[in-house]
């Protein structure tokens, strides 16, 4: 899944900066990587490196979910607005049971990018230049 080589510190922060990039804490994740890419020493590859591959990681994330509730929900809220206001309310308190059985996926799924994200935290914390296979590349590239 990654590929891991040692890199030399530049900085004593970059590592807490790399791992802040990936932890899914309200805000401090995007905080961080906004600091990184646009007021840190632009010399600090490794920690734009982690703060560019975290954005892509994001992204993805937001493209699965995306797709996963498009998938799971949509087709259960067309049926139920088709028969006005009350029905809706009506059809929706019918199905609870189906609302909540498509929530899970939905919620097993984040679970998994926050155990993930978490992971790489910890990896970048330890100062480990680990790559994934697609992004990791355009994260060098653009480092």
């Amino acid at each position: 899944m990654s590929e891991e080589t040692e890199l030399p510190k530049e900085d004593k922060n970059s590592n807490l900066l790399a791992a802040l990039c990936y932890l899914p804490i309200a805000l401090i994740n995007i905080i961080a990587i906004l600091y990184v890419l646009f007021a840190s020493k632009k010399e600090d590859k490794y920690a734009r490196f982690h703060a560019l591959q975290a954005i892509m990681c994001y992204v993805i994330f937001i493209v699965i979910s995306s797709i996963l509730n498009a998938v799971l929900f949509f087709p259960s809220m067309t049926k139920a607005s088709f028969f006005g206001p009350q029905a809706t309310a009506k059809a929706m308190s019918d199905n609870a049971a189906n609302i909540f059985s498509m929530m899970v996926p939905a919620l097993l799924m984040l679970l998994v990018f926050i155990v993930i994200f978490v992971i790489f935290a910890g990896l970048a914390l330890t100062g480990k230049k680990f790559k994934l296979p697609i992004i990791g590349d355009i994260a060098e590239k653009y480092a």
